[in-house]
């Protein structure tokens, strides 16, 4: 599945680089088990339409009202739930807004460095190391 996944990545239309990389973050969590639900609260089952908090301790995303605050805003979930919708040809065609993906990166980086116990390097690094 892996390498389908990456295959599809390679042939998929140019679009920024965070993109493929988010795409590409949150479909191997989601293809390894590890992804938690982007659709619904952990503890009270609500929709996670206006914002999500990844409660480390529980490897659970918590809408705003059970966990007393957010860190992924309704577009940040937004994205998440479409990257899981779209294949990636199509989830290039538009690039999401830039404070989304800093926290859905964010967000795959954190549940990566929990189910790894091994701490992941930041989109801007990867950035400043490809581009500079």
């Amino acid at each position: 599945e892996l390498f389908r996944l990456f295959r599809e990545l390679l042939d998929a239309p140019p679009a920024t680089h965070e993109a493929m990389l988010l795409y590409a973050g949150v479909w191997a969590l989601r293809l390894e088990g590890l992804l938690p639900d982007v659709r619904r609260c952990e503890r009270c089952g609500g929709a996670l339409r206006d914002g999500a908090r990844w409660r480390r301790r529980e490897r659970a995303l918590h809408c705003a009202k059970c966990a007393g605050g957010k860190s992924l805003d309704a577009d940040a979930m937004k994205l998440l739930q479409t990257v899981l919708r779209l294949a990636p040809r199509d989830a290039a065609k538009n690039a999401p807004a830039p404070a989304a993906l800093r926290q859905a990166a964010r967000f795959v980086a954190n549940v990566f460095e929990d189910s790894a116990g091994v701490r992941a390097a930041p989109l801007a690094d990867y950035q400043a190391s490809v581009y500079h």
